[in-house]
């Protein structure tokens, strides 16, 4: 609904420009300026009321905004409420809302924004002072805070590093640390604040023995980063778990940090319940219990390395530990994360092993640059350039570790079971200090033998299921899936909407237990149907694109498809009326278009492929019918060849309308149809009934 605003901004405006790629529509090059907006009141048709939230205003256009944080906003636009999810394996938007205290987004224009004085309270000036200092920060950096664009990699890492900013450069770059189990070192967590910590004791103790000032000038150098960075949960979790674990140091008493740590941690729980099932969460407590655990052996070990004589026994029994800590929490970690991302990464702990070194350097030469900049701007510059550098290095040793053959697998869907299973086993293998290697092996070789198992058994349909075909909501789009055995096929794989390719296909695929898509069916060269196929071939492992020749001979982006098509290794085979295919016990006809050219040019959704699919049950053959977007001229050539009954129709052109398709409708008379999920919502709202619904 249209709403009215007032409030005020806690943070600076942002603007995204996009760069969309060929198979982008083309309204995805439009700027969004996003502010973070405190309400202070609601228009509603009684006048002006009090709330209390937070939303997120996206303004689109290319009007430059020129307000601060800690200003009053006063606008008008489109209210939406989070959405449950729409789709297997999407995260709950609401559920999420609720977690980061934010009740929706009001999409507007910039034209509607205007100040507004009166929305001004205390928290106003803090805002403002928060802003000046980051922004300043950043200018120390060398990166202006306004014009924030086509940043280099290595700038872009600097900034993520030292003030927690993420901007569009970073987003290519987050993909090769994801898949390579280093996603934590690209954003201020638990790891970077306690290498803070480290630094500031080393320069303490460089200063002399200063006893019980220790512990506080580490909490007031962990308070000031707060400063610098957005306190998103993670950083706020790590932060009040250093706090306390240096607040039970200052204190003197003897305590057990397990014991302590669990406290912690209900602490934790009772501030943000949800994030009982958040990744961050169980990573964070899981490895800092593991490490916490592992501490008195590491003890026995350091002070064992002090006692040598030899330098390069000494030199190697560290690095033998050092690897043996970082292998010990990727262990740990991996039924979490392939729990909840279907990632698995054999190179994730010596790729985080090197990837630390140029991290620590980028990180501390970015915090030296700060303080040297504040004295002198001129000395501060090159220290944030070699800072740069060293984060544009981070940047290319991932993407040279996700490159490596066989260094990340995709993985269906686990179960809840093997992952509490694993990682009991795993904990057992790696911290057990009384038993002996044969046991840690075996259990290890059970959590392995495990999920061996459920990867084998993911892509195969229960007992008694011929067949299934799952249609996700992809915006305005197609997409289909549909099984038989352990083969699969998608139907159309495209939407108007972004990132489908990236996160919403292959997120459900993985909750439906779908491990690889060999086959993808495409209908026609519309956009809407076929391009998240360039981010599908990889993950899903696709060897073969159907198609149409009017598919073949549309104009750009097409021909960089098929480019991208012949550097991947995938074929295409063009069908035609009369050709047939088989998937798993599934065997489908292709009904239209027919060989040849047509008497007169037909629109591109005239040329979309009609495959019959025909399955064996017990109950007698059942019919799949996919249609794609045909419209008067094909659906009369199908009518034509006759009037098949059909168990599901695929509803032409999203489930749009037409006298046409409702004879379709009517001549194959359809136990279920599938219709577009847009289109669907769209017709129910508006009190229309027809075959979309």
């Amino acid at each position: 609904r249209l709403l009215g605003v007032r409030g005020v901004l806690d943070r600076d405006p942002r603007t995204t420009r996009p760069a969309p790629s060929s198979f982008d529509p083309p309204s995805l090059d439009e700027p969004v300026t996003r502010l973070d907006l405190r309400l202070k009141a609601i228009e509603t048709d009684a006048g002006w009321i009090r709330a209390r939230a937070r939303i997120v205003v996206l303004a689109r256009g290319d009007r430059a905004l020129d307000l601060r944080a800690g200003d009053g906003v006063r606008t008008l636009g489109r209210f939406a409420l989070p959405r449950p999810p729409a789709n297997p394996g999407e995260p709950d938007w609401v559920l999420l809302a609720r977690k980061n205290n934010s009740a929706g987004v009001l999409t507007t224009t910039p034209e509607l924004i205007e100040t507004d004085a009166g929305a001004h309270d205390a928290r106003s000036a803090w805002w403002r002072v928060r802003a000046d200092v980051r922004a300043a920060a950043s200018r120390m950096l060398g990166i202006d805070p306004r014009r924030a664009t086509d940043l280099t990699a290595g700038q872009a890492v600097l900034l993520a590093l030292v003030l927690g900013e993420r901007t569009d450069e970073l987003e290519p770059i987050s993909t090769a640390f994801q898949r390579t189990g280093t996603a934590h070192l690209l954003a201020i967590s638990g790891f970077h604040l306690g290498m803070l910590a480290a630094g500031v004791v080393l320069l303490i103790r460089a200063t002399g023995e200063r006893g019980g000032w220790e512990a506080p000038l580490v909490a007031l150098a962990i308070l000031a980063i707060l400063i610098l960075v957005p306190v998103r949960p993670p950083i706020a979790r790590a932060a009040f778990l250093l706090l306390a674990l240096l607040g039970a140091e200052s204190i003197g008493r003897r305590y057990d940090r397990l014991t302590l740590l669990a406290w912690i941690a209900c602490a934790l729980l009772i501030w943000r319940p949800m994030d009982v099932m958040s990744l961050g969460f169980q990573l964070s407590v899981g490895i800092t219990a593991l490490l916490l655990a592992m501490g008195d052996p590491a003890g026995r070990s350091a002070r064992w390395l002090i006692a040598q004589t030899d330098s390069g026994r000494r030199f190697g029994a560290s690095a033998l530990a050092t690897i043996r800590t970082y292998a010990a929490c990727w262990g740990v970690g991996v039924p979490a994360i392939a729990y909840a991302t279907g990632v698995f990464s054999p190179v994730a702990p010596i790729a985080a092993l090197v990837l630390t070194l140029p991290v620590v350097a980028a990180v501390a030469l970015g915090y030296l640059a700060l303080a040297v900049s504040a004295l002198s701007p001129l000395l501060g510059r090159p220290l944030a350039m070699l800072g740069a550098h060293f984060g544009g290095l981070r940047a290319t040793l991932a993407d040279w570790f996700d490159a490596v053959p066989l260094g990340s697998f995709q993985l269906p869907g686990v179960s809840l079971a093997w992952t509490i299973a694993a990682s009991v086993l795993l904990v057992f293998a790696i911290a057990s200090r009384r038993a002996r290697w044969t046991p840690r092996a075996l259990a290890v070789a059970a959590a392995g033998a495990w999920l061996a198992l459920e990867v084998a058994l993911a892509p195969a349909l229960p007992a008694g299921v011929r067949a299934r075909i799952d249609t996700l909501a992809v915006g305005n789009g197609t997409c289909h899936v549909i099984r038989s055995g352990r083969s699969a096929m998608l139907v159309d794989a495209g939407s108007l909407s972004p990132g489908i390719g990236e996160r919403t296909v292959p997120d459900a695929l993985r909750a439906l237990g779908v491990h690889r898509v060999p086959t993808v069916l495409i209908t026609h060269p519309n956009l809407d149907h076929y391009n998240a196929l360039p981010e599908l071939i990889g993950p899903l492992g696709v060897e073969r694109v159907f198609t149409t020749r009017a598919f073949l001979n549309a104009p750009a982006p097409v021909p960089e498809l098929l480019a991208l098509r012949d550097a991947q290794g995938v074929e295409v085979v063009v069908l035609e009326a009369g050709d047939r295919i088989a998937l798993g016990e599934l065997q489908g006809e292709v009904l239209w278009p027919v060989g040849g050219a047509p008497a007169r040019p037909l629109a591109a959704n005239d040329t979309s492929l009609v495959v019959r699919f025909d399955v064996p049950t017990d109950a007698g053959v059942r019919t799949i019918l996919t249609t794609g977007d045909i419209q008067r001229a094909a659906i009369a050539v199908v009518l034509e060849r006759g009037r098949p009954r059909v168990d599901v129709l695929e509803l032409p052109h999203h489930g749009s309308f037409t006298p046409e398709g409702g004879a379709l409708v009517e001549a194959t008379d359809p136990r279920d149809a599938l219709g577009g999920f847009e289109n669907s919502v769209k017709q129910d709202r508006s009190g229309q009934t027809g075959p979309g619904l």
